[in-house]
């Protein structure tokens, strides 16, 4: 595992080669302005032999040269940012993007990324959507090489035909079996041996978008102190359940009285994903040839009854605001859950905090499952790029791998380790729950499966619910009348998949 100051002296050093040192001999690509970034400053090693084999690509990636091609890259205009770097600003992310680039530019002699952002709103980009449809038309040399979208509504490119099966491309270098990959959302998301998306350490809006638990612990030296193990063993022993949380949860009593409470949360759809999907909710199933619905299972119905429980008859919990952490921030809360990127709240806040999965089902579960809020970024090629798919694979290859070193540890310092430098703990599980990025085939295909993955949420979402929620309310019925519809979404994503 990385140890915090270990990840950031090697970004320093990364970030300071960057801009010192000349690029490979024999890999010296034209300036070409305009792009993402010019000619490559970073000097480039293969790895070493004796590292975990699962950490490093293929050595033949280091063989390769493409000429000084250029790589098109498709995106919106809110995560641009994951690829385009022009110069050193300062930034701890754009610095390691800069590097990351220049470094796999000099590794394959490309000669430049250049970004073509869009419009993107809710989550959706129909403008992108529209230039993939154009470019597979026209091809040529406007043709995109790989695009990176948001997740949820982006899955449609399959129905619409768009975009390559990642599994059928002649020499594709990818190998989602590395670490730098997620590869359990490949393998869950593959159908019949057709693949699409991908994700991993290249893609920062994922990590940013983690569902995770936080512990104020500094709280956790009194409600905590007579725990016999640390919450970071808990987790590793595979007892973090959801019954364990809420025996923490309970130990600050009723913040009614106490002024504490035992976990702040927003109540919105965030935090209700990732515990549902922390505790396996069972939406879609997959078959040899087919899929079938798994929405109206006793697991699920008890899931959801759990969460409401939670969320507004527990007396130690809050989640009346939006997204505000009012005692989390202010110290009054032991526990937080939601997004990643709110420990920028916290670390503002002078708030001394760790981070957890979100808790297993119980103890019968087979391991944690962490996911990303729903816009992170994914990566598909398109067809228009086919002809040149074997080479794309193989930056992508590249990005991934080089991406560990430096954008996957800037997000840990921008996310983390400013607090916590050198504590090793922390960035343990800050790899734990990142390596643990599964997701389920119901949630990857939401959208394109009937919006499988939003009427659980809804059932105990705040903004949808009565007032007066209370577990009597129809949960079995609503899920359902989910399962009459997903007949005819299943038909149409099973017909698309057979033009692949």
């Amino acid at each position: 595992m990385k140890k915090g100051s270990l990840i950031r002296i090697l970004l320093a050093a990364s970030l300071v080669l960057s801009a010192l040192l000349p690029a490979c001999a024999g890999k010296t690509p034209e300036e070409d302005t305009g792009t993402t970034t010019a000619v490559p400053q970073a000097v480039t090693e293969e790895p070493a032999e004796t590292a975990d084999p699962s950490t490093l690509p293929d050595q033949g990636l280091f063989s390769l040269d493409f000429g000084g091609e250029k790589i098109r890259i498709a995106t919106t205009e809110p995560r641009e940012y994951e690829f385009k770097a022009e110069e050193q600003t300062g930034s701890v992310v754009n610095d390691a993007v800069l590097t990351r680039n220049q470094t796999v530019m000099s590794d394959l002699g490309i000669a430049a990324f250049e970004t073509v952002p869009y419009p993107e709103s809710g989550g959706n980009s129909k403008e992108l959507k529209n230039a993939v449809i154009a470019a597979n038309k026209a091809g040529g040399d406007d043709a995109i090489d790989f695009i990176t979208a948001p997740s949820y509504y982006t899955t449609s490119y399959i129905t619409d035909g768009l975009i390559l099966n990642l599994e059928a491309i002649e020499g594709s270098r990818i190998d989602t079996g590395k670490t730098y990959w997620s590869g359990k959302y490949y393998e869950n998301g593959m159908f019949n041996g057709k693949a699409f998306f991908l994700i991993g350490d290249l893609t920062p809006t994922l990590i940013e978008k983690l569902e995770v638990v936080f512990l104020n612990d500094t709280l956790a030296e009194t409600y905590l102190a007579g725990e016999p193990k640390t919450l970071y063993q808990t987790v590793y022993d595979g007892e973090w359940t959801f019954d364990r949380f809420l025996e923490l949860v309970a130990k600050c009593g009723d913040a009614a009285s106490s002024k504490i409470y035992g976990c702040d949360l927003p109540n919105n759809s965030y935090t209700i994903d990732g515990f549902e999907a922390g505790m396996c909710i069972d939406l879609v199933r997959k078959l040899d040839d087919t899929i079938e619905s798994g929405v109206t299972g006793e697991q699920n119905v008890e899931i959801i009854e759990t969460l409401r429980k939670f969320y507004y008859e527990n007396p130690a919990v809050n989640c009346q605001q939006n997204q505000n952490y009012p005692y989390f921030k202010s110290g009054t809360a032991l526990f937080g859950a939601g997004l990643l990127q709110y420990s920028k709240d916290f670390i503002a806040a002078d708030i001394d905090y760790s981070i957890y999965p979100m808790p297993m089902r119980n103890a019968d579960q087979a391991d944690y499952v962490a996911i990303s809020q729903d816009t992170h970024s994914i990566i598909c090629i398109p067809k228009c790029a086919a002809d040149r798919a074997e080479m794309i694979t193989a930056v992508l290859e590249d990005l991934a791998y080089r991406s560990h070193d430096t954008v996957y540890m800037a997000m840990y310092e921008l996310t983390y380790s400013a607090r916590y430098s050198d504590n090793a703990a922390e960035s343990e599980m800050f790899d734990f729950i990142n390596r643990h990025v599964a997701f389920s085939f119901g949630s990857i295909y939401s959208y394109i499966l009937g919006e499988v993955k939003n009427t659980p949420r809804y059932l105990v979402y705040p903004s949808t619910a009565s007032s007066s929620v209370t577990v009597s309310s129809p949960i079995a019925s609503s899920l359902k009348t989910l399962d009459k519809l997903l007949t005819a979404k299943f038909k149409t994503f099973l017909t698309a998949l057979e033009d692949y």
